[in-house]
């Protein structure tokens, strides 16, 4: 395939996926919907689907513009005024570096993707598991271990049979990406992709901004508070308050990693984080994957003007 056509693809679908992760995916995080970040994660493999079946062209090809898609969507993630974005940042790139070894072991057809959305479909799982256990480090272990042994204990559900439904879970949700990848490799169309609704766009609109300390303050302290990290930290709580003789190591067990999580939250929200990968923009790899950001601005400010 002809070099500048596999970079307008590559450019115009990381411009694509980025307004659905930070459009659609702010307004999944916003409204606290369960599941959310599965949703995204299949609708990331759905895209990256489309892309492979619009190239019509070899699993090493295919697999390097999934690849440069994901990255790019990432960096476009850094580059975003609200949100998180460490987090989602690893979560886009490890999917889609998931993606591309199923296109290039299994082939840019039916195969190849399949496979790849089904490697992609199992990251939503590890990652929370990966952001908690750098909150609560081995205690995470330890907490897991212990609800383990109570629900064998009161439920009488065995250690084993727990761990067959989470596979089972993981397993189900494979299939129905699976399914919907090959309804998406079948069909023609598929319009969501060529165009993500314009709505989209307007939470790119002002993308090079950066927002404020105090801004990235208030966001931060907002994501302690959220569903997910105030039910981890409550669970933890009652672990730490079975395990541990002393009220001063309670209190300590649970205020070092709300701090961890604060300043990781804070972090993940700075400006320093796109500025920090900027500074790769002529080492190794990255200089083609700059080219390729640089050519994603370029369609985003076409979309911006035409918002005016």
């Amino acid at each position: 395939m002809n070099e500048g056509i596999e970079l307008d693809i590559t450019a115009e679908y990381a411009v694509n996926l980025s307004l659905v992760e930070i459009g659609i995916g702010s307004l999944i995080h916003a409204s606290n919907i369960p599941f959310g970040g599965q949703i995204l994660s299949i609708n990331q493999g759905l895209l990256l689907t489309h892309v492979i079946k619009l190239l019509k062209t070899d699993h090493n090809t295919g697999a390097r513009a999934c690849m440069n898609i994901s990255t790019i969507s990432a960096l476009f993630k850094s580059l975003s005024p609200a949100g998180k974005k460490l987090g989602p940042m690893l979560s886009i790139s490890a999917q889609g570096f998931l993606f591309s070894i199923g296109i290039f072991l299994g082939g840019s057809g039916l195969v190849g993707v399949i496979l790849g959305i089904s490697l992609l479909s199992i990251w939503a799982f590890i990652q929370p598991f990966i952001t908690l256990y750098l909150f609560f480090g081995h205690n995470f272990i330890e907490a897991i271990q212990f609800y383990l042994a109570k629900m064998e204990k009161y439920w009488g559900l065995p250690i084993k049979d727990q761990f067959m439904i989470i596979i089972g879970v993981i397993f189900f949700k494979m299939v129905i990406a699976s399914l919907l990848s090959i309804l998406v490799f079948k069909r023609r169309g598929e319009r969501f992709f060529y165009q993500p609704p314009k709505w989209t766009s307007r939470s790119m609109i002002e993308v090079e901004k950066d927002a404020s300390n105090m801004e990235v303050v208030k966001s931060s302290l907002k994501d302690i508070f959220k569903p997910f990290f105030l039910f981890s930290f409550l669970m933890m709580m009652v672990f730490f308050i079975f395990n541990r003789n002393s009220l001063a190591e309670v209190i300590w067990m649970g205020l070092r990693p709300l701090a961890i999580a604060f300043l990781f939250f804070f972090l993940s929200r700075h400006p320093l984080v796109y500025r920090s990968f900027s500074k790769l923009r002529k080492k190794g790899y990255f200089p083609n994957q700059f080219k390729i950001l640089d050519k994603a601005k370029e369609k985003l400010k076409n979309l911006k003007s035409e918002e005016k």
